[in-house]
């Protein structure tokens, strides 16, 4: 391994959303052996390191932080049948941040009834959910969702579908027309997600408790 390489110099970065575009500056010495391969190698805080052939590297699909990128040249070639690496010394660092436009998880509110105190069938059982989801300026909603777990070990969740201000109110079905519940109360727990370029937020659990009716149970005259 030699260092005798020139050292890339005028190293830059430009970000833009989640990617980083680096370029740099490098003149090729006049005389120089011939090389086998010959490029830049990158590297990168955290340690990855990448080789390239052109004066350029793309970084892309960055999560939000500071990073910081390094550039030196490396050719490799052989000499009396070794081979020996040609390196330059490290360019300069330079830093690059990826902003992120929320700073903070969403808020979610929930609120939930059922659409009559008993149910006479699994396939009947529909609750109503209404609430809102809150994000900081610039962010986005992503994936609103409800969870209900009845526990009967098979929790179901759905997609919520919020109006532009965030604000959903729908109808569910608590529970697949095949699951089977014991008639008499029975407690849901229900709640609300959604998340942002910042986290996921959850919101307070709901719960519901509600009365399955027996079929087959004996009614008394006028039920």
């Amino acid at each position: 391994m030699v260092v005798d390489e020139p050292t890339p110099a005028n190293l830059q970065a430009m970000v833009t959303a989640h990617h980083v575009a680096l370029t740099w500056d490098w003149r090729s010495p006049d005389e120089q052996p011939a090389f086998e391969r010959r490029g830049f190698e990158v590297r990168r805080q955290d340690g990855k390191l990448v080789f390239v052939q052109v004066l350029k590297y793309d970084d892309f699909d960055l999560a939000p932080g500071s990073y910081s990128y390094q550039v030196r040249v490396r050719a490799d070639a052989r000499f009396k049948k070794h081979s020996v690496i040609h390196l330059s010394d490290w360019s300069a660092p330079v830093e690059a941040v990826i902003q992120t436009a929320c700073t903070a998880a969403p808020q979610v509110r929930l609120l939930v009834q059922p659409t009559r105190p008993t149910y006479a069938s699994v396939a009947s059982l529909r609750i109503r959910l209404w609430g809102d989801i809150q994000v900081p300026e610039g962010c986005a909603i992503v994936h609103p969702s409800y969870h209900v777990d009845a526990g009967t070990g098979a929790p179901r969740s759905g997609a919520l579908h919020p109006d532009p201000h965030g604000h959903f109110d729908e109808f569910i079905e608590a529970l697949d027309p095949d699951e089977e519940l014991p008639s008499g109360p029975a407690t849901f727990d229900i709640t609300a997600s959604a998340e942002d370029e910042a986290g996921t937020a959850t919101s307070s659990a709901y719960s519901l408790t509600i009365e399955l009716q027996n079929p087959y149970a004996p009614r008394l005259p006028g039920e």
